[in-house]
């Protein structure tokens, strides 16, 4: 997918697209479905019948987002972006599948969860000074 790929907004998006949406975003969750980054705050998905990319329009990792679904040519078969202007029914729904893809694609939960488990055993006394404390405590 070219990341100069213009992303214009849909009227009302199909409602067979709409529930795509909700799936993209569980099964992303469940980790059944990953992602490759596709340019500034763009990730795309990719199976033999086509793609499925969802990008930041202002390529700055906030709104307004979009969703693209591809054939595998490439050509955009179904659209939906957020309009700047108005709040839709379906922005939340873009919006997780935005956040759920960019997680994954980044790894950025796996990052967090790294981090928070070694500042952790940082701030942990040592097993060897607990139990010698406990040992000495019962011979005394």
């Amino acid at each position: 997918m070219s990341t100069e790929r213009r992303w214009a907004a849909a009227p009302e998006p199909n409602p067979s697209v709409l529930n795509l949406l909700k799936l993209l975003v569980d099964a992303t969750r469940r980790g059944t479905l990953h992602r490759k980054v596709a340019g500034d705050s763009a990730f795309v998905a990719t199976r033999p019948h086509g793609s499925v990319a969802v990008a930041s329009l202002d390529t700055d990792g906030n709104p307004p987002y979009a969703f693209q679904l591809l054939n595998p040519e490439n050509t955009v078969l179904e659209e939906v972006a957020e309009d700047r202007g108005a709040m839709n029914p379906w922005d939340q729904t873009v919006e997780q599948l935005y956040r759920v893809a960019r997680d994954e694609a980044l790894s950025i939960s796996t990052a967090v969860a790294l981090w928070v488990a070694d500042l952790r055993a940082d701030d942990e006394p040592p097993l060897r000074s607990l139990l010698g404390q406990e040992l000495s405590a019962v011979l005394a």
